[in-house]
């Protein structure tokens, strides 16, 4: 007997195994990039310039510091939460702490602006660390705000915040 002779035998056939791999294959794949899209969905975190300064150190009686407004962006469409700040250091690996040692919390799309913060040095990049949705995260090195205004000379010399225009 030839195979076309055959009977057919009861069961699922090889075809209809086969149509339902070729379904089954399109529904994978259209499900893999929710999660890489959900994980690209991180608040962008970053600071204020017009709004933020450091104070160089040596250079004032107020040592190494910042006055920093951090600001949350959404990075997808119609995205919502809180990002809680818990960690900030320099790029020379030194911590950057709050006056009140109180961290912010920001709502996406929101900005805080702190008091001045103090370190062992104020290094040219800072790096923040925070987290969003039950999830820890860590910036990329953020360039430093620029140089505050200063007010005096000599060991008078105070680091100002921005915004702020230095007696005459």
């Amino acid at each position: 007997m030839s195979d076309l002779e055959q009977p057919q035998s009861s069961g699922v056939s090889r075809r209809t195994v086969t149509k339902a791999m070729a379904w089954a294959v399109p529904a994978i794949a259209i499900a893999t990039p929710a999660p890489a899209f959900a994980a690209s969905c991180i608040p962008s975190v970053t600071f204020n310039n017009g709004a933020s300064c450091k104070c160089p150190g040596q250079s004032t009686n107020l040592g190494w510091g910042y006055y920093l407004t951090i600001c949350v962006a959404a990075t997808c469409p119609g995205q919502t939460g809180t990002v809680t700040i818990i960690g900030i250091e320099n790029n020379s690996g030194k911590p950057v702490v709050p006056l009140d040692g109180v961290y912010p919390e920001i709502g996406v799309g929101g900005c805080a602006a702190l008091e001045a913060y103090f370190s062992e040095s104020s290094a040219s990049k800072l790096i923040i660390t925070f987290e969003y949705n039950g999830a820890t995260y860590t910036t990329d090195e953020i360039p430093a705000p620029p140089d505050c205004p200063e007010s005096g000379t000599g060991n008078d010399k105070v680091c100002l915040p921005p915004g702020t225009t230095p007696p005459a």
